[in-house]
């Protein structure tokens, strides 16, 4: 699996305390200085081995039309943003599935809200997103009418867990692809089917991580968040 690194560019960097980790000296941006985030999105059963990253997907900060950027053909997202807590970003997929789509000639037509946490960022963590084509979805027992909340954890792999009710959870990991059973350890966390009503849930992880909390669910939309495991 290709890994993006979240990247910070400013000019000026101080060594400040990291609210929800108080012990954790990270080096933060000065109030104000734009952020350079990177990223990757790739196809839902994409690993080292046999690595797919999705083209020509469009993610626009969210309220801020003009700040966009389409992936390139190995999933890399690049923005320069405004300096906050965290950003939110609407994915839109591609029109065309991309040349290495799992099964080959798929499209991708779910569309996706990516959260990113300043937080992750300045700890230079890894933001990893996935989507599944139109023939894989299925295999996942998609529904349109339910949220899909994907997280991926950088780090030691921990248990996550969400509020919202949801079906089973599935995990993966690089070595292995999603297992068979439900997890909720792994590299990636998958929440399927996810009761949309409540149009937030909370995101915890076992020990603690750096970038869990609130995040929004959509009907027949994923949700991403990175997180950086205690």
């Amino acid at each position: 699996m290709g890994r993006f690194a979240v990247l910070l560019a400013f000019v000026g960097a101080c060594s400040c305390n990291n609210n929800a980790h108080p012990d954790a000296q990270i080096d933060v941006p000065p109030e104000g200085a734009p952020v350079v985030f990177m990223g990757e999105y790739v196809d839902f059963l994409s690993q080292t081995t046999k690595f797919c990253g999705i083209l020509n997907a469009k993610w626009t900060l969210h309220g801020q039309p003009a700040i966009t950027d389409m992936t390139n053909p190995n999933g890399r997202v690049s923005l320069t943003l405004p300096a906050r807590p965290r950003w939110q970003f609407d994915i839109t997929p591609p029109t065309a599935g991309s040349e290495c789509t799992m099964p080959t000639g798929q499209t991708y037509n779910v569309p996706g809200i990516a959260i990113v946490d300043a937080a992750v960022v300045a700890a230079n963590g890894e933001y990893s997103s996935r989507a599944y084509s139109t023939t894989v979805a299925p295999m996942f027992n998609f529904q349109a009418t339910r949220a899909q909340v994907l997280i991926h954890v950088d780090g030691t792999p921990r248990a996550v867990s969400i509020t919202a009710a949801h079906d089973p959870p599935l995990s993966f990991t690089d070595a292995a692809g999603w297992a068979a059973a439900s997890s909720d350890t792994g590299e990636n966390v998958l929440f399927p089917n996810v009761d949309p009503a409540a149009g937030m849930t909370m995101v915890s992880v076992t020990g603690g991580a750096t970038g869990e909390g609130m995040i929004p669910i959509v009907a027949g939309t994923f949700t991403y968040l990175s997180v950086i495991a205690n």
